[in-house]
């Protein structure tokens, strides 16, 4: 993987991170220093174990499925799309509501 491809990854990781942090902090009303600490230090160590975790899968297993990947990456996205197409043509009363 080059560099620019690693830093494109790098930056789509810590947005990921950021939006959820984001969404976490709104919802908290009052929150103290040391709550705030004790999440960003469970992102920060759960996005890096997460992306080493993932590195060291895609070392190990790249060659067994070299062949078939563009395959997998197809599949999967028809998947995702198929759910959200049938998830958008749902009445609105049958949709579950997020319960906060």
């Amino acid at each position: 993987m080059n560099f620019l491809s690693t830093t494109f990854l790098a930056l789509g990781l810590a947005a990921d991170a950021f939006s959820v942090s984001l969404s976490c902090g709104l919802l908290i009303q009052r929150i103290k220093i040391n709550k705030a600490l004790k999440i960003a230090l469970f992102f920060g160590v759960f996005q890096f174990l997460m992306s080493l975790i993932g590195w060291a899968v895609g070392i190990n297993f790249s060659d067994l499925i070299a062949n078939l990947d563009h395959w997998i990456a197809f599949g999967l996205l028809s998947l995702i799309g198929i759910k959200m197409i049938y998830e958008s043509l749902q009445p609105e009363h049958e949709q579950k509501k997020l319960i906060l």
